[in-house]
């Protein structure tokens, strides 16, 4: 008898993976990178925190995306002639303020707060009546961030004094004990502001939580602001947290203050007692009271899946059997499936992360681009990280459970308007590691791999080698509005989770991995609108 059997043993209790319920709405479909708008109501928009990376590839529209963020949030904060042709103006009232109680950190690691700020004094120039564009501009990017974090190997110290001299950021001042190495960092020309020293704190975790408090009165300022206060109205200075550990980058000390953050937020302030973020995540946070937001999605979810079914019946053709593959996997993870009075196999917990956006992480080099990829494989369990720039969205699907992407509701199989239709959402699975188990639906090349019992003449990909150093899923096409990961280890797996546990399986290959199936992440090619040319229509000269 298999282990596969065993689970399925009347009186045996099923198995508890996660259902990793996720969107990218929050940064797709209220943002110029979706190619179609729609009137009907958009779930999921919330963002808990938004960080700012230095990348050498950064461009002017990185910037702009990350005010366009702060200012759908917080409301307008840079000159009204910054507005670009065509573009909208920031309205009045952030929309996080009509929708949501909270609104998002910003955070900017070290280095992108100067770029921000260079940004900030290229767009102040040539405007009328505002005065010195240094002032102007360092004001301006004063407040656009919550925390400045990093070992501030890009902002000498004598810079960082005169950010808290002139009152733009609050900053803790070592006692002479602490000014030796790596707590002191100097200019590269061996000043180091006189008798004034930062003290670096060791790790993320070691910043004191008064500090963290400052951070969240700052956030919390804004909300309590009237919505006609003018942009030049003073707020607390952001938060200046040299780290001095040399284990991290800077990009998972923005992610793990996020984390401090949240729990904070939540009122489980002891929920990270004793997580190292450096030895990985092998379990997820626990489980806080979900937003209003979280039904939405769930409902939008529920709502768009007759439509999933339809269009993996057309793309199957006459493959019945191809169709009722996509069909029993849709409805065997999908709350409002058909009932049954068969014992589910797996039963499976629903969750919706806290939607984090960062810009500024890809691009320039290599193994900074691989850096910001493990972090979001080592936070997947915490945060639904999405990096992005104006060509992807990256994202971390749940280990050895199931993701659910819920495409914006701009999509739709039918095509938008008939004179301009948004080129498809390009995608890609990418594994970092051997898959053992995997099944799919909702991609133009679904995948069926570890699976026996599950038809695979369609996919006909059980038979290959699904690696990083093998086949991965690259120049892959979405084909519904809700697509499906399941990398759940049904059959490769020691046994059964205790009853009520959400730990994960261990697999008998490697019992001190944190997963049975390798870390994947999900990779989202932004469309294009493109002209939707007929044969009888004229051609432009």
């Amino acid at each position: 008898m298999s282990r596969l059997e065993t689970y399925m043993q009347p009186g045996t209790q099923p198995a508890l993976h996660t259902r990793k319920l996720c969107s990218c709405n929050a940064v797709l479909a209220l943002g110029r990178t979706d190619a179609v708008t729609t009137d009907a109501p958009v779930p999921d928009t919330s963002l808990f925190g938004v960080i700012l990376l230095n990348s050498p590839a950064n461009t002017d529209e990185d910037f702009a995306s990350y005010i366009r963020l702060f200012e759908r949030h917080r409301g307008r904060v840079a000159p009204a002639s910054w507005a670009r042709e065509g573009e909208e103006e920031a309205e009045a009232t952030p929309a996080s303020s009509r929708l949501h109680e909270h609104r998002p950190y910003f955070i900017c690691a070290d280095g992108a707060y100067a770029a921000l700020k260079r940004y900030c004094a290229k767009r102040c120039i040539g405007i009328a009546g505002s005065g010195s564009t240094a002032a102007q501009s360092a004001f301006i990017a004063s407040r656009l961030c919550d925390a400045l974090i990093g070992d501030l190997d890009s902002l000498p110290a004598t810079h960082a004094m005169l950010l808290a001299d002139a009152g733009d950021a609050e900053v803790v001042l070592a006692a002479a004990a602490d000014a030796e190495p790596p707590r002191r960092r100097d200019d590269g020309q061996g000043n180091n502001g006189g008798d004034k020293r930062l003290l670096f704190h060791d790790s993320v975790n070691s910043i004191p939580v008064t500090l963290l408090e400052k951070i969240r009165r700052r956030r919390d300022a804004y909300r309590h602001r009237e919505a006609s206060a003018s942009p030049t109205t003073p707020v607390e200075p952001f938060v200046l947290l040299p780290v001095a550990c040399q284990m991290s980058t800077d990009f998972m000390k923005c992610v793990a203050l996020l984390q401090r953050l949240w729990a904070l937020d939540v009122g489980m302030p002891d929920s990270l007692n004793g997580v190292d973020p450096l030895r990985g995540f092998d379990k997820e946070v626990p489980l806080a009271a979900q937003s209003p937001d979280v039904t939405s999605l769930a409902f939008d979810c529920v709502a768009r899946l007759p439509e999933a079914l339809s269009t993996a019946e057309v793309q199957a053709g006459e493959d019945r059997q191809e169709a009722d593959r996509c069909r029993r996997l849709l409805e065997s993870i999908t709350t409002s499936a058909p009932f049954t009075t068969e014992q589910p196999a797996q039963r499976l917990e629903t969750r919706v992360l806290p939607n984090i956006a960062v810009l500024g992480a890809l691009g320039g080099r290599i193994d900074h681009e691989f850096g910001v990829v493990c972090c979001l494989l080592c936070y997947a369990r915490v945060f639904h990280i999405m990096a992005m720039n104006k060509y992807n969205v990256l994202f971390a699907c749940w280990p050895d459970g199931v993701t659910q992407l819920v495409l914006p509701p701009s999509w739709s199989s039918s095509g938008p308007a008939p004179r301009e239709t948004a080129a498809p959402y390009m995608c890609g699975i990418i594994p970092f590691g051997f898959v053992r188990e995997m099944e799919t639906a909702g991609l133009r090349w679904n995948v069926v791999k570890g699976r026996p019992e599950v038809y695979d003449g369609y996919t006909q990909t059980n038979n290959y080698r699904l690696a990083f150093d093998g086949l991965v899923s690259a120049c892959n096409t979405v084909t519904s509005p809700v697509v499906t990961i399941d990398v759940r280890p049904l059959h490769c797996a020691l046994g059964p989770c205790f009853p009520g546990s959400a730990a994960p399986m261990k697999c008998s290959c490697d019992p001190d991995a944190p997963s049975v199936n390798p870390p994947t992440l999900f990779t989202l090619g932004l469309p294009r609108v493109c002209p939707d040319y007929h044969e009888d229509a004229p051609a432009s000269l």
